[in-house]
């Protein structure tokens, strides 16, 4: 399963120790849905191994009380070439993740890049893929954002309308995989944002809502391993495609509606 000769990735995660639903600020969060705080912690794990064993590095931003969120280190911002773009989270709730992300990145010598208090920015809805960034807003994440990430990075900037709720980051329902493949869920996007995905990937697959629900576009690539969540549909989408999917049950991730790309935040140097 090792390559490392391919692989020259990081992973930052942050261990669920306090990680529960305490409020709702998406359509999957439900008060009443507790966490199985063993079975989040044994999953989580599974998640560690697997890279482990796939040969990346593993940096760990340590838990902290009151912030039962800060698990999903990808919505703490996005890494493009050497600097990591913190996050301007929408909700309170989230907020206080950026303070600790932003100590965390300091200490360990990574350049940081403010986003500016006149636009919000989840790293959830930023993908940066072969040199152009695809940027999802609507929820989270605000148009002015495209301007902000363009004129700070000077690459070609893709803004993708985000309109169904349950698929309130882009990384819910955007997967690419190459320079020319990605799925995607179309219902999550608007007519517009579909023609801009069809513009820049040859070959744009469609997931179905049973895909989808199941956080198939919220999986991660490395190398030729697809890491999902199990989907036997989807999967053979992948095989089909000279892919080789590793499924993992994220269940108590999947409560506040996060998966496996939401607890990965990956650097790529």
């Amino acid at each position: 399963m090792r390559d490392a000769a391919k692989i020259n990735k990081t992973i930052i995660m942050s261990p669920p120790t306090h990680f529960d639903i305490e409020y709702s600020i998406n359509p999957w969060m439900n008060l009443d849905n507790k966490v199985d705080k063993k079975a989040a912690l044994f999953q989580w794990q599974n998640l560690v191994d697997l890279y482990k064993n796939l040969g990346l590095n593993i940096k760990l931003i340590p838990a902290s009380k009151g912030v039962p969120d800060l698990v999903f280190t990808t919505d703490h911002g996005v890494w493009i070439r050497d600097t990591f773009y913190l996050s301007n989270f929408k909700y309170p709730e989230r907020q206080k993740e950026q303070s600790i992300a932003l100590d965390w990145y300091k200490s360990q010598k990574i350049k940081v890049q403010h986003t500016p208090s006149y636009c919000f920015m989840e790293g959830g809805d930023v993908i940066h893929h072969e040199g152009i960034i695809f940027v999802g807003y609507g929820f989270r994440t605000s148009h002015e954002t495209i301007e902000y990430l363009h004129n700070t990075t000077r690459l070609e900037v893709v803004a993708l309308e985000l309109i169904d709720e349950s698929f309130y980051h882009l990384d819910t329902c955007f997967l690419p995989i190459n320079r020319d493949t990605a799925f995607y869920y179309p219902p999550a996007f608007s007519s517009s944002s579909i023609k801009a995905l069809k513009s820049h990937f040859d070959m744009l697959l469609p997931v179905t809502t049973h895909e989808a629900d199941g956080f198939a576009c919220n999986s991660v690539k490395i190398n030729n391993h697809i890491i999902c969540q199990p989907n036997p549909t989807f999967e053979q989408k992948l095989l089909d495609l000279d892919l080789i999917p590793i499924s993992l049950e994220m269940s108590q991730f999947n409560k506040s509606g996060g998966g496996i790309h939401c607890l990965s935040q990956i650097i790529t140097t």
